[in-house]
């Protein structure tokens, strides 16, 4: 788990401060709002270049107004394209927009809420778009599959958390004499800027094959994403499973003519 903070308006911690309370990333905002430009609640380029020199990552928050995301697909919509157009001038392309639904939202109002989310994965795509909010509106918009991503905070969650969400929001701590509030990521990729890599594909598990005759090695080892080296490799560490080479495979490998038709029957392994 990552430790994190969010903080909006002015003044903020120093990057100084963040770095010594142990603080890996931090939640900023995004917003259309000029006023938000000067009074610290939306990212701005010196800010994000120190915190990105600092080694300090990002989570975004798309926030006009607590309520904005009530409007809908429409507001959605004109929301990612302004999000979308602010980080990739950040440097920050392909940043996850964490949507805010920034009150307790009522059942009735979670049609808004999910319209809004469809907005705007119609921008930047499903896999960019997350929610944050209290217990219900984010359950209920995981439950519809409207959001890849989930902040949870505790407000209006009545001590309850949803499993699946990527990042907890909890009480306030103070850095650098600010007021912050903490964040704690629950799962590798939590949404975060920079984007983390993938975890690394699980080798497939070595098979045993049996040439249908008239193709190469080189061909049928093709079908199967591998290579010649890799294959004699599996067929020399499998000699023992097969009692040896084969006639047929000894004859073959002798060769090291890989564009010839494997013999008919002749073992070898792809993996």
């Amino acid at each position: 788990m990552a430790k994190g903070v969010d903080y909006a308006f002015n003044p903020h911690p120093s990057v100084a401060a963040l770095k010594a309370a142990g603080v890996t990333f931090v939640g900023r905002y995004i917003s259309p709002q000029v006023v938000n430009d000067t009074n610290g609640k939306n990212l701005t380029p010196a800010e994000c270049k120190a915190l990105r020199a600092a080694g300090i990552g990002l989570i975004l928050y798309a926030e006009q107004y607590a309520a904005r995301m009530k409007e809908g697909h429409n507001a959605g919509v004109a929301d990612a394209r302004h999000f979308d157009g602010v980080v990739k001038a950040l440097g920050l392309p392909g940043a996850v927009m964490y949507c805010a639904a920034d009150w307790d939202a009522s059942p009735a109002e979670q049609a808004g809420i999910n319209a809004f989310l469809d907005g705007a994965a119609a921008v930047i795509g499903h896999n960019r778009v997350g929610i944050y909010g209290g217990f219900y509106p984010v359950k209920r918009a995981l439950d519809a599959g409207k959001a890849k991503f989930a902040v949870q905070t505790v407000a209006w969650s009545g001590g309850q958390w949803d499993s699946r969400c990527h990042v907890r929001q909890g009480l306030y701590i103070r850095i650098g004499g600010v007021e912050c509030d903490v964040l704690t990521s629950m799962t590798h990729d939590y949404g975060q800027f920079p984007r983390p890599a993938p975890p690394a594909a699980k080798p497939a598990a070595p098979a045993r094959r049996v040439a249908p005759g008239g193709v190469s090695l080189r061909t049928l080892v093709r079908r199967e994403s591998t290579s010649v080296a890799r294959s004699i490799f599996l067929m020399a560490t499998a000699r023992s499973k097969d009692g040896g080479f084969g006639p047929a495979q000894s004859a073959y490998i002798a060769g090291e003519d890989w564009d010839a038709p494997a013999p008919k029957g002749m073992i070898y392994w792809v993996g």
